[in-house]
């Protein structure tokens, strides 16, 4: 655990910008995306640790130290397993890091995707980030349907990084829709191991 935390921390990211940009530039970033993009990340910590804080501090040492030639950290899909937690996430987001001292501002607003309509607008304005819950992408409404892997494809397509809040909860659903997902950096968090 303590090597997970220090590996994500900021400053063990920091330390591997040298490393980083002083490979082939092309070579290296090519493998270094596609492995990320084949893979979710998963991230443990006990409850109340800071998974979500330590999220943030992850995403901005990305985007400060990789660079805008490597994957970056532009908008978030953040899915969250039920609607009370999706909720209270976004009070956490726009809160906590600012509140501890950990950033300089709050982020930009962060947006609820309450619906596939939601979804499907993809990312709105200046919102870093958008929460969801994962039935969102395939319950319809009014109907026992369910949307098909092409239509979960094309909304999912809109963001550049996802997280996977409290994994466990449904590892087989998330799991198939990180499949769908080829275009993202996938992270998953959670207090309890999905495998």
């Amino acid at each position: 655990m303590r090597y997970i935390q220090r590996f994500a921390a900021y400053d063990e990211i920091l330390r591997l910008a040298a490393a980083i940009r002083a490979h082939d530039q092309n070579q290296a970033n090519i493998r270094f995306r596609n492995r990320l993009l084949r893979v979710i990340t998963f991230i443990p910590g006990t409850t109340g640790i800071g998974k979500t804080i330590l999220m943030q501090a992850l995403f901005n040492a990305f985007n400060s130290v990789i660079g805008l030639n490597f994957p970056r950290v532009r908008n978030v899909l953040w899915f969250e397993p039920e609607l009370n937690l999706r909720d209270s996430i976004k009070i956490e987001i726009e809160e906590e890091g600012y509140d501890l001292g950990l950033f300089d501002e709050r982020p930009t607003p962060i947006i609820i995707a309450k619906s596939f309509d939601d979804l499907l607008k993809g990312p709105t304005g200046n919102a870093p980030v958008t929460l969801a819950c994962p039935q969102s992408l395939w319950k319809m409404e009014r109907s026992n349907k369910e949307r098909s892997d092409d239509d979960k494809r094309r909304v999912l397509a809109q963001w550049d990084t996802g997280v996977f809040d409290e994994v466990d909860w449904a590892d087989h659903q998330n799991q198939h829709i990180a499949s769908l997902w080829t275009n993202a950096l996938k992270f998953s968090i959670s207090a309890t191991c999905p495998f």
